[in-house]
């Protein structure tokens, strides 16, 4: 896998198929594997905590897409996706794209 052109992880993923990547002392991109969810504890819907699909779009976030598959085709509407969601969440949440 790279990240940012560079290779960041080769090999097997692990058994719960997650990865987390982070930044390291070294300038590169470290993956290692995510710490299961359980490790901060139960959460349980509230009305500051309505979902995980409403709370991955109220800070931050990155979009990925594929760039290795050896169909062209699949590489450049994987590219034509991320472009055309980023778009529209530019128009919808009127913020600019970092």
């Amino acid at each position: 896998m790279e990240v940012d052109g560079a290779p960041a992880y080769q090999g097997r993923l692990p058994p719960d198929r997650r990865l987390a990547f982070r930044w390291s002392a070294e300038q590169q991109w470290v993956a290692e594997a995510a710490s299961p969810p359980a490790r901060f504890g139960r959460l349980e819907k509230t009305r500051e905590l309505c979902g995980p699909i409403e709370h991955a779009f109220m800070g931050p976030f990155l979009l990925v897409y594929g760039t290795r598959s050896p169909e062209a085709r699949e590489n450049d509407t994987s590219r034509k996706m991320a472009e055309e969601f980023a778009e529209r969440w530019q128009r919808w949440s009127l913020g600019p794209r970092a």
